[in-house]
């Protein structure tokens, strides 16, 4: 099936769903009484969006279609938050419950298909993230058939954009060499195509498009690689409600993607002060804290937030990368017999399902330690302190790069640096250095240092080079993000200008 997806869905795609509770609360001409969210529905709601905790007992008890969905909604955000395995077949029935319910339904409403449609995508999303990759295809494939066939029968029905819009982006970001089987499951769809639906909600006057908005702006960080536009419009969102642990969540989230660092740990202060005991437990929340103090050079304190994440987190997702983390701070820290420990910890704990996990994976396999000073100014490029990288990487002599694999890594970080900072022709001889020296060995560093050079040109509005240096990043063969740096290279190839 498509489980090929499933980095992407682990590493992208979760942010993105926690975005799809974001709707179904207006009032649609042809919608009907126990579809739409009434008074104490919608309260509910209001609680999941933040997510503080709903008494199901008391605040969703009543046999409506709208709760039904609610409750589906709040287990399936619940299982994505807690990764808890042990919990999967008691969502799986119910889940069966509320779908057979749907089934039995005889009503006309655009809500039957739509409700149906979302429900097998929180499933598949809570699949995926679980390693159920084959139950979870089928899923996706189901989602797919009922929202094409709602779109059908109501073509005005706008909500529904936000669905097949995720779906198409989902589609359109399967490598190439994938297409056949999405032809015989009679799935197709595009980047392109998936984002002008959502547009279209989004631009609408809609009650849904403020969330079609969002869901658009993080499409821009995660998928088109536009964060700095992404970062401003949830800066907004999250300054309109900074009482919204999701917002809250995922404005940092894409803070760290655009390496800001500095303003996602101020943001995370921000939440922690909030009172937690009205709020579903959230790990991850301390889990990227540590990944903003690791960048920031801040190892000790680090260490205590990583400890705390594996201690509070049921799941498997990231506790390899989060014992590898621990492991490396204390490298960092010239303790490396501590190192040892936490790298043997991390070599038989959690699953390789994440990107995170998968790299902690393949760094601990090669059973050597990684170049100290790069790894510091690495960490502290993610981060974005700039300045504090470039030191560390100028100062490091030909004599303390003592494999290959540091001499590439050297030059591009070099690169990478140069081009946050905007000294372009610098980043574009790194960049070409990179390629030179590294691009037969393997390593992510070339496809990548390509990729960044068709950034480079298509700013520079040189589309002959742009497409030269995106074609290139899609030659390299099994590197460890090929998957992230092929889509994004063929999105960067539909960019450019058509003769």
């Amino acid at each position: 099936m498509i489980c090929f997806q499933k980095k992407w869905i682990s590493d992208n795609a979760y942010p993105l769903f926690l975005c799809l509770i974001f709707s179904f609360f207006s009032k649609i001409s042809y919608s009907q009484d126990s579809w739409t969210f009434d008074k104490s529905e919608h309260g509910a709601y209001q609680k999941i969006l933040s997510l503080k905790i709903v008494d199901a007992n008391l605040e969703l008890s009543r046999d409506r279609n709208a709760t039904k969905y609610l409750l589906h909604l709040k287990s399936s955000i619940e299982m994505l938050i807690s990764d808890n395995e042990l919990a999967l077949d008691a969502y799986d029935k119910n889940t069966d419950q509320v779908l057979t319910h749907f089934k039995k339904q005889k009503e006309n409403s655009p809500y039957l298909k739509f409700y149906t449609a979302e429900i097998l995508l929180q499933s598949a999303f809570v699949h995926l993230k679980l390693g159920h990759e084959m139950s979870a295809s089928w899923e996706l494939r189901k989602a797919y058939k009922e929202i094409k066939r709602n779109m059908k029968s109501y073509p005005d029905f706008l909500p529904q954009y936000k669905t097949i819009g995720l779906l198409h982006i989902i589609i359109g970001s399967v490598p190439d060499k994938y297409n056949w089987l999405l032809s015989i499951l009679g799935m197709e769809g595009s980047v392109r195509e998936g984002m002008q639906l959502l547009s279209t909600l989004a631009n609408s006057k809609n009650l849904f498009s403020q969330e079609a908005q969002l869901l658009t702006l993080l499409m821009k960080a995660y998928i088109l690689d536009e964060a700095r536009e992404s970062v401003a419009g949830l800066r907004q969102l999250y300054e309109d409600d900074d009482q919204n642990i999701l917002i809250g969540y995922l404005y940092v989230s894409v803070l760290m993607k655009n390496h800001n660092n500095a303003t996602a740990l101020k943001t995370l202060q921000s939440i922690k002060k909030i009172n937690n005991s009205e709020y579903i437990p959230f790990p991850l929340l301390a889990y990227v804290e540590s990944e903003a103090l690791l960048q920031k050079g801040d190892y000790n304190e680090a260490i205590g937030s990583y400890q705390q994440f594996i201690k509070n987190h049921l799941g498997q997702n990231y506790l390899k990368d989060a014992n590898y983390k621990i492991g490396l701070a204390y490298f960092i820290l010239n303790q490396t017999e501590v190192t040892e420990e936490y790298f043997q910890t991390a070599r038989g704990i959690g699953t390789t399902l994440t990107e995170v996990d998968q790299h902690a994976s393949k760094q601990l396999d090669i059973n050597e330690y990684p170049n100290r000073l790069i790894m510091k100014a690495r960490l502290l490029t993610d981060g974005g302190y700039y300045d504090d990288a470039l030191r560390i990487l100028e100062n490091i002599r030909p004599t303390q790069l003592t494999k290959k694999i540091d001499h590439v890594e050297h030059h591009y970080r070099k690169a990478r640096v140069y081009h946050k900072t905007n000294q372009i022709n610098m980043a574009i001889a790194f960049y070409k250095l990179t390629i030179n020296s590294g691009e037969k060995n393997g390593w992510y560093f070339a496809p990548n240092a390509s990729l960044q050079l068709g950034y480079i040109y298509r700013a520079e509005q040189n589309s002959y080079l742009a497409e030269k240096y995106f074609n290139k990043a899609l030659s390299y063969k099994d590197h460890e993000y090929k998957n992230s740096i092929d889509n994004k290279a063929k999105l960067g190839l539909d960019s450019l200008p058509k003769n």
